[in-house]
């Protein structure tokens, strides 16, 4: 949150230039509570709030300033009937659910299937804003955007949450079940083999390799002494 409490955002990615960013608002008088690079974002915000009183154009200007690749849902108690949600970059999606006389504003299509299957993504630097008279898209430079509303073919019975409270601890419990189907078919089990055949290696060749790099994309939380969360 800001300052005041007043405005809250929730944030998937990396604010690259957070440091400059941060030590600028602190000599502005803006205190922050944690270290986290995304307590950035909501003070931006509330900088260009304080000046224009507007969310949406308070939300442009913060993400303008920003840098990095994200994802970005900012409500604020000013105008609490409204959402403002923002793509830049491919940090993580962002996602409008359309049902009946309802929004939905999630991360991923399985969120928001067991309510409607008409869904709206955003793209590089578009932005939605969710009022009760529906959703309308833009620019981060203010204009007008005409979406087109797709409908999910998937079952919402085999997206369904099961046992899992939410679908992140889903996704927790469920890493060794995907790994093991992710690689079946491919691995012997019983003689601990494995058959890459799409790779066209010679036995020599596949014996002369001597590193690995295995490259991924994703954030671990760490709890350090005091309960600190370390990313």
């Amino acid at each position: 949150m800001d300052c005041k409490g007043e405005v809250v955002v929730i944030h998937n990615g990396i604010v690259e230039n957070f440091l400059s960013l941060r030590q600028e608002l602190t000599a502005e008088g803006h205190r922050f509570t944690s270290e986290t690079d995304i307590e950035t974002v909501p003070h931006l915000v509330e900088r260009y709030l304080a000046e224009s009183g507007d969310l949406e154009g308070a939300v442009q200007r913060a993400l303008g300033c920003i840098k990095g690749a994200h994802a970005v849902v900012v409500m604020s108690s000013r105008e609490p009937d409204k959402i403002v949600a923002a793509c830049l970059g491919s940090a993580g999606g962002v996602v409008v659910g359309v049902g009946a006389g309802e929004t939905f504003v999630a991360s991923d299509t399985p969120a928001i299937l067991e309510y409607t299957r008409q869904t709206i993504f955003l793209e590089y630097r578009q932005m939605a804003v969710v009022t009760q008279e529906g959703v309308r898209f833009t620019t981060l430079h203010g204009q007008p955007v005409t979406k087109e509303v797709y409908t999910v073919p998937w079952d919402p019975i085999s997206a369904a949450k099961g046992e899992y409270k939410h679908f992140m601890q889903k996704e927790i419990y469920e890493q060794a079940r995907s790994i093991t189907d992710t690689i079946r078919g491919r691995v012997d089990f019983e003689v601990g083999q494995a058959r890459l055949d799409e790779l066209n290696l010679s036995p020599e060749e596949a014996q002369a390799i001597e590193r690995m790099f295995i490259v991924a994309c994703g954030t671990l939380g760490l709890c350090g002494p005091g309960g600190q969360v370390h990313h």
